[in-house]
């Protein structure tokens, strides 16, 4: 959700592979269209305009397919128009044997 009180442009979500482990793939029924995506990364094509106060009106939808088992990281970042150097979050995905 778009929290500030001005409207943000070209909002872009990015999904990446912290090590070997993991390798990602968009879902053939992913809405989101894709701007690149490799077996380590995905960056999703930027929404051009969020108005102050909406929320995230598209769905993200990936897969990731474990490789080794272990605990493997994620790092979810998105940039803006109004946060060009972007923030991030790490997420932990565990793979079973």
């Amino acid at each position: 959700m778009n929290d500030r009180g001005a409207p943000d442009r070209n909002v872009a979500l990015s999904v990446q592979a912290l090590d070997d482990g993991i390798t990602l793939r968009v879902s053939g029924t992913s809405p989101t269209p894709v701007a690149t995506a490799s077996a380590t990364a995905i960056d999703f094509a930027p929404i051009r305009e969020m108005r102050p106060g909406e929320p995230l009106a598209t769905s993200y939808r990936l897969e990731v397919r474990g490789l080794k088992p272990g605990t493997h990281r994620l790092r979810f970042s998105a940039v803006s128009g109004l946060n060009p150097a972007g923030i991030s979050t790490d997420a932990d995905i565990v793979v079973n044997p």
